[in-house]
């Protein structure tokens, strides 16, 4: 049973997961295509900019036509106009923003609740959680990880009848082991 519930756990986080990073890519094609509009007004209104400026130089050049100075007002209205539509660009810029942001704190707290729930259901009262994969475990019955297959901080150690094994260390990690008696290393859990 407790197996089933571990496949269910791994499976509802890597949904949970999977939905953090379609959201977040979602947020970011709909920033780029805001930001994308945004640079396209900002291009129409240096296209404008340029246009005012022939404009001041034949001006300047020849008599000085009334009808310039119409045009004059009609290209600085659409410029205004152009720029108040860059602020509401920039405030959905900001809602897409602030949404998703909103949404994707609550998924990545969903997972910090997930990550340290134990597989029978409950918060582990000492907070005992895997030095390697930081899963959740219940001390005084898990001597090994059920995520990662690493020895436990809590686990009681190995008594043998055997006289007292020699020490040595890992050559992954480097913690200390006992030689005829651990399998595995109790620090990063390779086979010794």
């Amino acid at each position: 049973m407790a197996i089933l519930d571990k496949i269910n756990s791994t499976i509802s986080r890597n949904k949970l997961h999977k939905e953090i990073s379609d959201l977040e890519n979602k947020k970011a094609s709909l920033q780029r295509a805001v930001m994308n509009e945004i640079n396209g007004i900002n291009v129409n209104i240096g296209q404008i900019c340029t246009e005012i400026g022939r404009d001041v130089y034949e001006y300047y050049s020849t008599s000085g036509e009334v009808t310039m100075l119409e045009d004059f007002g009609i290209k600085f209205e659409k410029i205004s106009s152009l720029k108040k539509t860059i602020a509401e660009k920039e405030a959905k810029l900001t809602d897409i923003t602030n949404r998703y942001d909103e949404e994707l704190g609550l998924l990545k707290n969903l997972v910090l609740q997930e990550s340290s729930v134990n597989f029978a259901g409950g918060v582990p009262s000492s907070g005992a959680f895997c030095r390697t994969c930081n899963a959740a475990y219940k001390p005084g019955v898990d001597v090994f990880c059920g995520s990662c297959g690493s020895k436990t901080a809590d686990s009681a150690p190995v008594v043998s009848a055997a006289p007292a094994a020699a020490l040595t260390v890992c050559g992954s990690c480097g913690a200390p082991y006992q030689v005829g008696v651990d399998v595995f290393c109790g620090g990063c859990g390779n086979k010794l």
